[in-house]
């Protein structure tokens, strides 16, 4: 009889440990979905600020937390339903990153975020904002906004901010109760584009 060696067999996936930025985002998403005109509480506001502090603390890490973040914006907005909340929460979580990325203290930029939120082909904002639903295109309006404001003049993603302003203009031509957060996303973009 030919003994087998225990270290050769893999564990089974069970029993492999969890990458981390997977539970967190994950309970990003656990229970019920909120509503989209409902407020973030302060449990789920927590949970993002532990993502965040990942985030700080593993910076190599947040490109597979932003397409993890994307990936769930997309799965959402394909069977909406009376899911809309999950893109109300992953939208916050990329806002409250984007907006710690400006401290002093930071390790990371706005442009680790580029590729999902503006200039890739699967670009969130651009999603959001082709979305049926105001709720949705308001959120992409204000991601655009702070990403926008979140740009430094070292580190500027003008070109892919253009392509987004048209289609933020033409939609508050429609929407007259868009306005404010088209004036807002219009003045980041005016005073970035002067200055850079």
């Amino acid at each position: 009889m030919v003994g087998v060696c225990c270290g050769c067999i893999a564990k089974p996936a069970s029993v492999q440990p969890r990458k981390t930025y997977n539970i967190l985002i994950g309970q990003l998403f656990e229970g019920e979905p909120i509503g989209t005109d409902a407020a973030i509480d302060s449990s789920l506001r927590r949970k993002i600020q532990k993502l965040q502090e990942y985030v700080q603390a593993n910076p190599a890490k947040i490109p597979k937390v932003s397409r993890r973040l994307m990936r769930r914006i997309k799965a959402t907005l394909r069977q909406p339903g009376n899911n809309l909340g999950f893109v109300k929460v992953a939208v916050h979580a990329y806002v409250y990153m984007l907006a710690k990325s400006t401290d002093d203290i930071s390790s990371y930029s706005p442009s680790f975020f580029a590729r999902e939120v503006v200039s890739g082909p699967d670009a969130v904002v651009s999603a959001l904002l082709k979305d049926i639903h105001i709720e949705m295109r308001t959120l992409g309006a204000e991601l655009l906004a702070v990403f926008t404001k979140a740009q430094s003049q070292v580190d500027n993603k003008l070109d892919a901010i253009e392509s987004q302003v048209p289609q933020v203009r033409w939609w508050s031509c429609i929407w007259g109760s868009w306005l404010p957060v088209t004036a807002k996303v219009s003045c980041c973009y005016q005073s970035r584009h002067k200055s850079g």
